[in-house]
């Protein structure tokens, strides 16, 4: 068994399911840099990679050391193939020029968005108003 399997093993019965699943399922530990006497663990991600340096350090370390017998150095980085946290906007319609928006145009389609939701409740408002009042009156009372 791989020195990495045998790590996630003994974190895996040291924390709930969730927290395994969450952060060291898609892990890996990459080549052993003799160099510099770093052992490189990749992550999915930036979040991922800061919340299990911030929180889980310590413990990768100590597992480590008890598999191999070695303190190492640790050094997280992220696997770029599975990070996909920047948003395609051209894949909207507002975005047909192919150019990332800017600010500014954001803006402009949020407002839209905002005045196209204000005419739909003046819409509703008004038919509301065309109720007879009986009928107003009871659809108040539940509100």
């Amino acid at each position: 068994m791989a020195i990495w399997d045998r790590v996630l093993m003994i974190i895996e019965q040291n924390l709930s399911k969730s927290s395994y699943e969450t952060w060291f399922k898609d892990t890996a530990l990459l080549p052993y840099d003799e160099d510099t006497d770093t052992l490189v663990i990749e992550t999915a991600n930036e979040f991922a990679r800061d919340w299990i340096e911030s929180r889980y350090l310590n413990l990768i370390g100590n597992v480590l050391h008890n598999v191999t017998g070695k303190h190492y150095k640790l050094q997280f980085i992220v696997n770029k193939q599975d990070e996909s946290d920047e948003i395609d906007y051209r894949k909207y319609p507002a975005y047909q020029n192919n150019d990332m928006p800017n600010i500014e145009q954001k803006l402009d389609l949020i407002l839209k968005e905002l005045q196209t939701l204000n005419d739909r409740v003046h819409t509703i408002e008004a038919s509301h108003r065309k109720l007879p009042l009986n009928i107003r009156t009871i659809c108040d009372q539940k509100s």
